[in-house]
């Protein structure tokens, strides 16, 4: 029957094109060397699932040489095995090797799946078949997810597309949320930090997981998260290192010393660890005046007054490094802004003279010849419109490039009118932007600012050219739907989905069927692709995102703003957190000395 199905003209002749008898007659050979009474446990025995994707064939002596004589892949084989159903490879193998076939040989239906969905997804759907035996209306989202687990990128993408599929067809429910969220393992909380950086003795390792737990509550997780890196790796590990019998936390002056000498003294911001092992003693202390528990473990802080003295000292030459760099790169603001207005506008006027021209047909835009190409390539869908420049042969997507060039210029264009953190940017939503009566009966456009950093919420006065760019978000957030689509943000520094339910969010994105809100690291990437496009990419102007909002502090108090106001407007506890923000140039002291003394 293998061999009968490993010729054309057969009823297994899905794929098979060449007589392909001798590759399955040494997969054959091979197999049944191993122990097994199927062959599913001889290819189990076989230890292939474990070799390198590259080489898993050479567990199968000759397979790989005869296929080069046949101009195929020695996974034609499995193949063959598998439209028997004779073979049932694991979703983690057949995610490693891409090279065997699985279209044309599934023997289980894809009947009513979407025959032009993508690539990606169809092959996830095929593994996913293969790896569980189940026909079309058998898949559960569990085995989605099982799937995804073991999925590399592209297949992962396939799968989440996959889902969202499942779900029109009505074949698991459909308000399921989407695959990244199913599949999300849960953050780890402090026993988990405390597990994973191995901590000795198992005493200790448990007084760090009580102290964690206490201090959890009054902390974001990203504090949390920078409290165990600086005690679990920075300090305690690094005595233990010194001294491996240490057991508590009273530790030898020697090594206390050596630690605050060599060990500290090497990192980049000694002062945050010095600052978090202090507080962790004094907190201790504190506990153990009411709870027996801690009271074991309450000693003298190694970590004194005079040891953070100089805090204050490097605060101020870090603040003042930062003034610096505003005052080097605010002249600089007007052509960014400049640049990528003019970007934006140059790359939509050659995506729309694109795509009003033919498949295969020439055009011309500002001067210069271009083809509208009439194939994408492998994996590239038709709407990227390749074109191609007829002078120098170079090949672009138009439609991806003035995507970018859109929500560079978005992203920045906000940021500057605001100087909201990226973060509070990225949680824009269509719902925040409102219209507010005065009581003279003055109408004025505001912009809802949900609690980030401080847990503050605020509101903004919306500018002329804020109130364009929030219209062209939304627009393009909308794309051809009646509003703007729902969608969970996951926040990366949370390491959860917040909020738990869908909101309208205006920096989203479609990644095949699945709407994703625009991650820290696109925003990285946008922000310095309009620092390219306008020429400001050297170590000397190059701005980060949150350079915008040191440059609307200073902006501000500039013209006149008070601080007291602009810490309002910024979100700021403090007034001491927004003035390290805004740098004072040379001629605003003077300009404002002068006006004291004529005022006198």
């Amino acid at each position: 029957m293998f061999l009968n199905a490993a010729i054309p003209h057969t009823p297994y002749d899905d794929g098979i094109r060449n007589d392909y008898r001798p590759i399955v007659q040494i997969f054959i050979d091979t197999l049944m060397t191993f122990p097994g009474e199927t062959w599913q446990r001889r290819w189990d025995a076989s230890g292939v699932e474990n070799m390198p994707s590259l080489t898993w064939h050479d567990a199968f002596p000759g397979l790989n040489e005869v296929a080069r004589e046949l101009a195929t892949s020695p996974g034609i084989a499995v193949s063959i095995f598998i439209r028997l159903d004779a073979l049932r490879p694991s979703a983690e193998f057949l995610n490693r090797v891409g090279r065997i076939r699985l279209d044309g040989f599934s023997p289980w239906s894809l009947e009513g799946f979407p025959t032009d969905a993508a690539r990606d997804t169809l092959r996830a759907m095929l593994i996913l078949q293969v790896a569980t035996g189940k026909h079309l209306r058998e898949i559960t989202a569990d085995d989605v997810v099982a799937s995804a687990a073991v999925a590399r990128k592209p297949i992962r993408r396939g799968l989440a597309d996959a889902l969202e599929i499942l779900k029109r067809l009505g074949i698991v429910p459909p308000d399921l949320p989407p695959l990244r969220q199913l599949a999300k393992s849960p953050r780890p909380d402090a026993a988990a930090m405390v597990a994973r950086n191995k901590i000795e003795p198992p005493a200790v390792a448990e007084m760090f997981t009580r102290y964690l737990r206490s201090r959890a509550p009054g902390v974001d997780y990203p504090t949390l998260q920078a409290m165990s890196t600086e005690l679990l790796r920075n300090f305690w590990m690094e005595i233990r290192s010194r001294n491996p019998e240490q057991a508590d936390l009273r530790v030898a002056p020697e090594v206390a010393d050596w630690w605050k000498t060599e060990s500290v003294g090497r990192l980049k911001n000694r002062y945050r660890t010095l600052f978090a092992v202090r507080a962790m003693y004094l907190d201790i202390a504190a506990w153990a005046t009411h709870d027996a528990y801690w009271a074991s473990w309450s000693t003298a802080s190694i970590v004194s007054q005079i040891d953070t003295a100089g805090h204050q000292k490097h605060r101020r030459r870090v603040i003042a490094a930062h003034h610096q760099r505003v005052r080097k790169i605010a002249p600089r603001v007007p052509k960014l802004l400049a640049a990528i207005d003019t970007d934006l506008e140059h790359q939509e006027s050659l995506l729309r003279a694109a795509t009003t021209t033919p498949l295969g047909e020439r055009f011309e835009w500002a001067g210069r010849a271009y083809l509208r190409e009439t194939g994408a390539g492998p994996g590239v869908s038709m709407t990227a419109v390749p074109i191609r420049d007829l002078a120098t042969g170079e090949r672009t997507f138009q439609a991806r490039i003035a995507e970018r060039a859109f929500w560079s210029w978005a992203i920045v264009h906000v940021m500057h009118e605001t100087g909201m953190r990226q973060e509070e940017v990225a949680e824009l939503t269509a719902t925040a932007l409102f219209t507010y009566e005065a009581s003279t009966g003055e109408k004025m456009l505001l912009l809802q600012v949900v609690p980030s950093k401080s847990d503050r919420g605020r509101v903004l006065l919306v500018s002329p050219e804020l109130a364009h760019v929030l219209a062209r978000l939304r627009q393009r957030a909308r794309g051809d739907e009646h509003q703007v689509p729902l969608v969970i943000r996951y926040d990366s520094l949370e390491r959860d989905f917040s909020p738990p339910l869908p909101l309208p969010f205006l920096f989203q994105w479609k990644d095949g069927d699945v709407r994703r809100v625009f991650s820290p690291a696109a925003f990285k990437n946008f922000v310095a692709y309009a620092v390219q496009v306008a020429g400001l990419d050297t170590p000397e102007t190059r701005l980060t995102a949150h350079d915008f909002r040191r440059l609307f502090a200073t902006d501000a108090l500039r013209s006149g703003l008070s601080v007291h106001i602009l810490a309002k407007v910024m979100g700021n506890l403090n007034l001491s957190t927004t003035q390290g923000y805004a740098a004072v140039f040379d001629e605003d002291v003077a300009r404002h000395f002068r006006q004291f003394v004529d005022r006198r």
